[in-house]
């Protein structure tokens, strides 16, 4: 039996709440670069660190097989998702090709699966605190999985094809 990723619901908001209105009142074609960029700013700030990050790790439970999705904002076509990985939690393989996708690894080490159609398949650690953009025009499908023992987060912002 597959399990499926756990919805878990929190009235906590911050600054993503803020950012996903921003990024929908943009309307811009290059919002999943704008997301990638809004999002790497915020945590050089700390303020991500300091006031969501010990709220958000706190939903997590001890140990799943799969995600945790914590909806987090929604406005326009723009969606604002936290994801915590507890140890060994992973997701099953799945494409980008309705919307683009920005992501960036908060904490913890994950690894990616990559496969692209007629380029193979590339597997590796994400860089902690760095963006990655998911275009549907890539014809991307992969996997995430969380390599350690402790719990990770990432933050994800989706949007619609341009």
């Amino acid at each position: 039996m597959e399990e499926r990723p756990i919805e878990v619901s929190t009235d906590h908001r911050c600054v993503l709440g803020i950012l996903t209105r921003q990024l929908a009142a943009a309307e811009s074609r290059e919002a999943a670069t704008l997301a990638a960029d809004a999002l790497e700013a915020l945590l050089r700030t700390g303020t991500f660190d300091r006031c969501c990050l010990p709220r958000y790790l706190a939903l997590a439970p001890k140990r799943s097989e799969r995600e945790v999705q914590i909806p987090i904002a929604m406005h326009g076509d723009i969606e604002t998702r936290v994801l915590v990985w507890p140890g060994g939690a992973g997701d099953r393989v799945h494409p980008h090709a309705s919307g683009w996708t920005t992501f960036i690894p908060v904490t913890g080490q994950l690894v990616a699966v990559d496969e692209a159609a007629g380029d193979g398949t590339i597997a590796g650690p994400l860089r902690p605190r760095k963006a990655v953009v998911l275009r549907p025009e890539e014809r991307l499908r992969h996997r995430v999985r969380n390599a350690e023992a402790e719990v990770a987060l990432s933050i994800h912002i989706s949007g619609p094809r341009s």
